[in-house]
């Protein structure tokens, strides 16, 4: 035997394992399409190899081809791409610098004193 035979491929590489529903978390026969619990698909095809790949997998058992990006970087925007433009790059750093001035601004005035103070209170008496 050598090296690769002793390699851990998981349970998902068992012919007889049940499928694990990345949507929901309920188990499924292993030739199910779709998920019994919440109807999503429990297979995707690889965009390198064109292998049938579980969902719930985050690399092609083939080709090793990573499936997709993780969820923050999925939430949050490509910067690299919308600041590729020169124009956008300079629109964005303005806007930067205009909303610094207005916050250094606005704290400048909240530290000056009260022009006037308050008049003391006179009371006559009766």
């Amino acid at each position: 035997m050598n090296d690769a035979d002793h390699r851990y491929s998981g349970p998902a590489a068992r012919k007889d394992a049940p499928v694990h529903c990345a949507e929901c978390g309920a188990f499924n026969e292993r030739e199910s399409i779709q998920c019994h619990g919440c109807g999503s698909h429990l297979w995707i095809k690889c965009s390198k190899c064109g292998a049938k790949v579980l969902r719930s997998s985050s690399r092609c058992a083939k080709c090793r081809q990573r499936l997709r990006r993780n969820k923050i970087a999925m939430a949050l925007p490509n910067w690299n791409r919308l600041l590729r433009n020169r124009k956008r790059r300079r629109l964005v750093g303005g806007i930067l610098l205009l909303l610094l001035t207005a916050v250094g601004i606005w704290l400048a005035i909240q530290s000056l004193p009260e022009p006037y103070p308050p008049p003391p209170d006179t009371a006559v008496p009766d």
